[in-house]
């Protein structure tokens, strides 16, 4: 990982297979099963989960101050500021004073080809998480504010089209982000064009959802997606900020977690289920990855 060992691992949750999160106020996942979005009321002062999925997600305080924490660094949020999290990028957090949020999460498809100004959608979460840009002046937490009224409005009622009402919501606020983010010309010059780069890794993103336990080569993966290893290797970087050898391990190693703390299954079995050669590759990646090994790992969350 970019930042470093966490110091404990995450819960795998995936909340677009219809699973309704803990104490949520309101709750909406699409037909499609391609985006899912929820208002969250918090009461009291608490650490939040800290867990990996496999959407991207979009966050905005409505209330109240979070702290959430992607990589190694936490961020103090407050009302109208927002959290940009990538696929499989382990977070967590802690309500510091009482509060609501609402996020979005979604999969690569519900945004598809769409630019902000002259850069991909992509380009937000490519970035390490301290340089991807926030709502960083009154008047745009402001109007993050007001989206976040419309998205919990839409999660509510539940009204005819609110699937794109959501859709058109998240373009919405990354389009006040860019027009506020210093770097977003930078970004237009670091990044090759990507209009067309999503349908071009999006057959390796779905290889990768459709065979989570399987340690894929980049043969396989640059196979599925008509490119080169080394043409492949180069767009899915600057696609998704990130080598495809980590996502899909990030993508491995969240099915092992979950498979620790469900399963009686021996470490040696889950191994060979999961892609890695034996229990002590696993055991080491699983200690590199999150700062914990799998039998601490599952003794922590196993009753």
């Amino acid at each position: 990982m970019r930042n470093g060992p966490l110091k404990l691992a995450p819960v795998l949750r995936d909340f677009l297979d219809g699973s309704r999160p803990d104490g949520q106020d309101a709750w909406l996942v699409a037909d499609a099963r391609d985006c899912s979005a929820v208002v969250l009321t918090y009461r009291r002062v608490e650490t939040l989960v800290f867990e990996m999925h496999r959407g991207f997600e979009v966050g905005i305080v409505l209330s109240g101050k979070f702290e959430r924490t992607a990589g190694s660094r936490p961020r103090r949020l407050r009302p109208g500021q927002v959290w940009l999290l990538p696929m499989w990028e382990p977070h967590g957090g802690r309500v510091v004073s009482p509060g609501t949020c609402v996020a979005v999460l979604f999969l690569p498809a519900f945004l598809g080809e769409e630019r902000i100004g002259d850069i991909s959608w992509l380009s937000f979460f490519a970035l390490p998480p301290e340089e991807r840009p926030q709502a960083a002046t009154p008047g745009m937490r402001r109007e993050a504010v007001h989206i976040a009224h419309d998205i919990a409005h839409e999660i509510m009622e539940h009204p005819v089209g609110c699937e794109t009402a959501l859709r058109l919501a998240v373009l919405q606020l990354l389009l006040i982000l860019y027009r506020g983010w210093g770097k977003a010309r930078e970004q237009s010059r670091r990044m090759l064009p990507s209009t067309g780069m999503l349908p071009r890794i999006l057959p390796a993103l779905e290889l990768v959802q459709a065979r989570p336990g399987v340690r894929l080569s980049l043969g396989e993966a640059a196979a599925s997606c008509a490119l080169s290893v080394s043409h492949f290797k180069r767009v899915f970087r600057q696609a998704m900020g990130t080598s495809f050898g980590q996502f899909s391990l990030r993508a491995r190693l969240a099915l092992v977690a979950n498979q620790l703390v469900t399963t009686a299954q021996s470490e040696q079995l889950i191994a060979e289920e999961t892609g890695f050669s034996d229990a002590s590759h696993l055991h080491h990646s699983f200690l590199k990855h999150f700062g914990t090994t799998p039998g601490r790992y599952r003794q922590s969350r196993t009753p």
